[in-house]
């Protein structure tokens, strides 16, 4: 949305429109805690106003950020005054292709290419739609927070999805803010983000990523099932080639989970034992960014997150309280390294 356009009822215009579809016969409180900003990292230090009126409105409650794209100004990085004020955090995505970079190093020695993926737009798609699960977005913010100035930019090992499933299906084109709640159950998808440049003079990048980020929202929606299905492992549709799905369980017994293929599993107890160092991570960013990040390890903060069907079978070395168990199919390990001092500039 036209960042102009945001003033002191945006936010509760937005959140009245989240809930417009809850069924409720008669009145209830609703809450609507954590909000989720997505914007272009150039054109972000002029929307400080937009984003005062989100912080001061009556109903914000959290807000994080995510900052798409190289710098304004490299190597320093602008961002609005308030998000400093109000300790917001940011995750910034200098560079959705990626590179290979091991911590410690002052340069990167490997790109990355991919034919699905070439611009990185799905995969920037991808850390949103992780973003959208409110235990993925708790995680991320308590990390980010954890970070000098609440900055931090994203690395990925290989995601899996569990049990392997078709991509999503085309859908509608997208907007957000969203607001990832687990109170409010399939709410609509709200209007663009909040702070974003205006429609017609949007980076192209950020108006794919975004469609691509409806389509998997659209995807996450139809598959959806409750918490307890979820937890059994029951996800209909998205059994591998060649395996059957769980079969109905009787009354009183929890359903058998969908099988997983020894080399998921495999991959998936990887993922969730990888270290910081780890050199299989994509850094997202470009080569010439990685000088703007730090390179002490003992800073860096992994988020590691799982569907409840696999707790129990993924037999990983970390505690369960250190993993997001989520209700999605995805296994992933975001790794948050916070960029080196006086890179940041607050406009």
């Amino acid at each position: 949305m036209d960042a102009g356009s945001i003033d002191e009822d945006t936010l509760e215009g937005l959140q009245r429109q989240a809930v417009a579809g809850l069924a409720a016969e008669e009145a209830r409180l609703v809450d609507l805690p954590r909000l989720l900003v997505v914007d272009d990292a150039d054109a972000f230090p002029r929307h400080a106003q937009a984003l005062r009126y989100l912080l001061e409105a009556p109903t914000f409650r959290e807000m994080t950020c995510v900052i798409v794209g190289p710098p304004a100004a490299p190597p320093e990085l602008g961002v609005p005054l308030p998000l400093d004020f109000h300790r917001v955090p940011v995750l910034w995505i200098g560079d959705s292709r990626g590179v290979g970079w091991r911590i410690g190093r002052a340069k990167p020695d490997r790109i990355t290419v991919s034919s699905a993926d070439p611009n990185g737009s799905k995969t920037v798609a991808d850390v949103l739609d992780a973003l959208l699960d409110p235990e993925v977005y708790r995680h991320v913010s308590d990390a980010l927070a954890a970070l000098p100035f609440q900055f931090g930019a994203p690395a990925l090992l290989p995601w899996l999805r569990w049990p392997g499933s078709a991509a999503p299906a085309p859908g509608p084109s997208p907007a957000d803010p969203v607001d990832p709640d687990p109170q409010v159950a399939d709410p609509p998808v709200a209007d663009p983000p909040a702070g974003a440049a205006p429609a017609h003079r949007r980076n192209w990048f950020i108006c794919v990523l975004l469609w691509l980020l409806a389509l998997l929202g659209l995807q996450r929606r139809r598959t959806s099932q409750p918490e307890a299905a979820s937890a059994a492992g029951h996800l209909p549709g998205i059994n591998p080639p060649g395996h059957e799905p769980a079969t109905e369980a009787p009354p009183g017994q929890a359903p058998e989970p969908d099988p997983v293929s020894e080399d998921d599993l495999a991959h998936a107890r990887w993922l969730m034992s990888a270290a910081a160092e780890d050199d299989s991570f994509r850094q997202l960013c470009s080569a010439r960014q990685v000088i703007m990040l730090g390179g002490d390890a003992r800073q860096v903060r992994l988020i590691r997150f799982a569907p409840a069907a696999a707790r129990g079978r993924i037999e990983c070395p970390v505690r369960d309280d250190e993993i997001a168990w989520t209700g999605g199919e995805v296994v992933g390990v975001i790794r948050l390294v916070p960029l080196r001092d006086g890179l940041i500039q607050f406009a």
